[in-house]
C-alpha cells in the first residue's frame, strides 16, 4: 500500500509540473530544449519516492554487501531463555536466539533475521546466556572491573542499565559511528528520550526488541458491551484525534450496571467502566502528554512535577478516577467475564485474552483534552529491554554493524511476527486495530525518573492519588520537589563527566 501510495503522489505531483509546463509553453529555442528546473524536481520527486520504496532488507544489503568478517562470532549477553518478563509469552521465549523452526511465528522470524545477518555478513551469532537480568548487572560489573572481554554486546530490562551507566561501564553509543540511530529500525523514542547533552546515549532498542513494545500500555475495550449499549467502536475518534478523558469516562459509565442488586457497584461482581491492576495514576500521566522529568532541547533534564499542565493532569485524573468512580482495580479475568468495558494494560500480556469469547480491540489511552497534540503511551522501563556496549568492547565499530544488521533485518521478519502476534489473537483481527496500533506504538513516553532507581519518589505520589482516594498530590511532589531536583541534578553531574 505505501508503495502504491508513494507511486500515486509522484504521478500526481509529475501531473502538476507538466500541466503548468504546458501552461506556460510557446515556440522553444535551441536553449529552451535543456531541462528546466521544473523537470529537475519532477526528476527529483520520483528518485525520493522510489529511494523510499528500499526496504530495511534493500538498505542494509546495499550498505554492508561488501563486509565479511570470515565468521567472527558477535557475542550477545542476554537474559536465559524463559528469564526477564520472557516467562509471561512462554517458557522459550527471547529476543536474540532460536535453535531451530518450529512453525511459532516469532521463533521462526528470530531464525530468519539471525540467518539473514549471518549470511550477509559472515559472522556467527553467538549467545551467552546470563541468568536473570540482576544478574547479568552484576556480570557487567565483573567484566569491566577485570578488563575481560567476554561479550561484544548486551541485552537487558533497561532500567537496570541504570546503575552500570553511572557507574561507566557502558560506551557511548554516539562514539560508535556505525550505529545510525536516526535509520527507522532503532526506536526514535528512546534516542530521544535518554540522548543528554545531544551527545551521550548509552542504550538504545528497536526492531531486534520486542519487549519494548510488549512494555507500552494501551486500552482495551470489549466490542460485545459497546453493542449492548449502543456504543460506536472509539476507533474513528482515536483517529481524528480527539480521543480524550471525558469521552472515554462517558463510555465508561454507560454501561455501569448493578447485577446483583444490592446497591453497590462491586468490581467482579458487576459491571463496571474501567479496570487497570496496578499504577493507575502513573499510567496515565504520560497519556496526558506529561512527564515526571523532562528532557529539554540541549539535552539537558529537569524535574516537571509542579507545572500547572502537570498538576491539571493529575486533577483530572482524580476526578475521573476517584470523584466519579470510572476506575477500578482488576484484572484480565474480569474484563474476560465481559464485566469491564475498557481494561488498561501493556501490550505483552494480550495472549492472555485467547479464551476470550467475546470480541475486543484496542486503541491508545486518551488524551487529556482536544488541544493536545499527540497520543501518548507509558512504557513500562522494567518490562523494556535495550542493547548497550560495554567499554571492554575491542571492537565497537564491528559490534556496531552486527546490530545494525540484526536490527534492519528484524524490519522485516521480528516486527512483521509482533503484529502478527498482536492483531492475530481471537477476535482483535481488524483493520482498525492495526492503524491504532500503530498510532500506540509510534506514542512511545519514556521517562528518566519512574521506573529506574532514582524514581520511586515520582511514582509514589502518582499512585497515593488512587490508593488512598485523596487527591495530595500537589502536597506530595512538593514535599519531594528538592530532593527529586538534586537525585536529578547528581545525575546529570554524573553523566557529564562519563567519557
Amino acid at each position: 500500500m505505501k508503495k502504491i501510495l508513494l507511486r500515486f503522489v509522484t504521478i500526481i505531483i509529475s501531473v502538476l509540473i507538466l500541466g503548468s509546463l504546458i501552461a506556460g509553453c510557446g515556440e522553444k529555442s535551441d536553449s529552451d530544449n535543456q531541462p528546466d528546473a521544473a523537470d529537475t524536481q519532477a526528476e527529483q520527486v520520483e528518485t525520493t519516492a522510489e529511494e523510499k520504496e528500499l526496504t530495511a532488507d534493500d538498505i542494509i544489503r546495499e550498505r554492508y554487501s561488501s563486509n565479511d568478517y570470515g565468521g567472527k562470532e558477535i557475542r550477545i549477553l542476554s537474559p536465559s531463555i524463559g528469564k526477564h518478563f520472557y516467562y509471561q509469552l512462554g517458557d522459550e521465549v527471547n529476543e536474540i536466539w532460536a535453535e531451530t523452526e518450529t512453525g511459532d511465528v516469532m521463533n521462526d522470524a528470530i531464525i530468519k533475521r539471525n540467518r539473514n545477518t549471518e549470511e550477509l555478513l559472515n559472522v556467527k551469532i553467538t549467545p551467552i546466556w546470563g541468568g536473570e537480568t540482576d544478574t547479568i548487572t552484576k556480570t557487567i560489573q565483573k567484566a569491566v572491573t577485570a578488563g575481560s572481554d567476554e561479550f561484544d554486546t548486551v541485552i537487558n530490562r533497561m532500567d537496570f542499565f541504570g546503575t552500570p551507566m553511572t557507574s561507566g561501564y557502558l560506551m557511548n553509543l554516539l562514539t560508535v559511528n556505525t550505529i545510525n540511530t536516526e535509520d527507522y529500525w532503532w526506536d526514535a523514542n528512546i534516542t530521544s528520550n535518554f540522548t543528554l547533552f545531544n551527545s551521550k546515549l548509552y542504550w538504545i532498542a528497536g526492531d531486534i526488541n520486542t519487549f519494548d513494545d510488549y512494555a507500552v500500555e494501551a486500552i482495551y475495550f470489549n466490542k460485545k458491551l459497546c453493542d449492548d449499549h449502543s456504543l460506536q467502536y472509539p476507533y474513528q475518534t482515536v483517529l481524528d484525534g480527539i480521543w480524550t478523558i471525558d469521552k472515554f469516562n462517558d463510555m465508561a459509565q454507560t454501561v455501569v450496571h448493578d447485577l446483583n442488586g444490592d446497591g453497590v457497584i462491586k468490581v467482579g461482581d458487576d459491571i463496571v467502566g474501567h479496570i487497570e491492576n496496578n499504577d493507575h495514576v502513573k499510567h496515565w500521566i504520560y497519556a496526558m502528554g506529561e512527564k515526571s522529568v523532562d528532557i529539554d532541547p540541549d539535552g539537558i533534564l529537569t524535574v516537571n512535577t509542579l507545572n500547572e499542565r502537570h498538576i491539571l493532569a493529575v486533577d483530572t485524573i482524580y476526578h475521573y478516577m476517584v470523584e466519579a468512580e470510572m476506575t477500578y482495580s482488576g484484572y484480565e479475568e474480569i474484563f474476560m467475564e465481559d464485566k469491564a468495558l475498557f481494561m488498561g494494560n501493556m501490550l505483552g500480556p494480550i495472549n492472555k485474552l485467547r479464551g476470550m469469547t467475546s470480541d475486543f480491540g484496542l486503541i491508545p489511552m486518551p488524551k487529556l483534552d482536544e488541544d493536545q497534540k499527540n497520543y501518548g503511551e507509558y512504557v513500562s522501563n522494567g518490562w523494556t529491554t535495550a542493547l548497550a556496549i560495554p567499554i571492554t568492547c575491542q571492537d565497537p565499530e564491528f559490534t556496531g554493524i552486527v546490530l545494525d544488521t540484526m536490527c534492519a533485518f528484524s524490519n522485516t521478519t521480528v516486527r512483521y511476527a509482533l503484529y502478527d502476534i498482536m492483531l492475530n489473537v481471537k477476535l482483535v483481527r481488524d483493520d482498525e486495530s492495526l492503524q491504532t496500533l500503530d498510532i500506540i506504538l509510534a506514542s512511545k513516553a519514556y521517562d528518566w525518573a519512574v521506573d529506574f532507581s532514582w524514581g520511586s519518589s515520582f511514582q509514589s505520589a502518582y499512585n497515593n492519588v488512587y490508593n488512598t482516594k485523596k487527591n495530595n498530590y500537589v502536597s506530595a511532589a512538593t514535599k519531594t520537589f528538592d530532593r527529586q531536583s538534586k537525585t536529578i541534578n547528581d545525575l546529570l553531574d554524573t553523566i557529564r563527566e562519563l567519557p
